[in-house]
């Protein structure tokens, strides 16, 4: 995954800062190659990259599972890029990583984000996310981890190319 660091790159600057401020809260336009093996070190946890069908070199989205310093939870991060959203793949993303999260012995995924994310806070509360915390703007959301099947309803538009996983978005990973 560290070579995918320049195609996801390039999907964080096509990205809006309203969608990067809301997966980081903070609009960045790239991430340093430092922070991408960060993210993707598999023993950090597990990353997805979502693709077009019809262009694999175009990452349209990317999520990461993270460990955190509790034990059996971990914390998702997600951001699909504009002209991607709304067509159920960051829910796809979510329910994936909810589905790879009992293989990384994990109860609990935390989502962190704004209130002002709706996007978000609908995948999770459709999900059956509770509200952890509020501090602020920004809202921790628990989901449990054994919960719905991955959908099979994702645009047909992405596809999925996956070395550990059987995905129905399109999702090359490395644990």
């Amino acid at each position: 995954m560290l070579d995918d660091h320049q195609l996801v790159s390039a999907m964080h600057a096509r990205s809006s800062p309203q969608s990067r401020y809301s997966r980081y809260q903070s609009a960045r336009r790239d991430l340093s190659f430092a922070e991408w093996a960060t993210l993707v070190d598999p023993s950090r946890g597990l990353s997805l990259i979502a693709q077009d069908r019809n262009s694999p070199s175009h990452v349209v989205a990317v999520s990461h599972l993270l460990f955190t310093d509790r034990a059996g939870v971990g914390e998702l991060g997600i951001l699909v890029e504009d002209a991607w959203q709304n067509l159920g793949l960051g829910t796809a993303l979510v329910r994936q990583a909810l589905a790879q999260a009992q293989n990384l012995d994990l109860h609990t995924v935390l989502v962190i984000t704004e209130l002002s994310n709706h996007r978000m806070r609908g995948i999770c509360r459709a999900l059956g996310s509770r509200t952890v915390r509020v501090e602020g703007n920004v809202i921790d959301l628990a989901l449990p981890v054994a919960g719905p099947p991955p959908i099979q309803d994702v645009d047909r538009r992405c596809h999925a190319s996956a070395q550990h996983l059987v995905s129905p978005c399109p999702a090359r990973s490395r644990r």
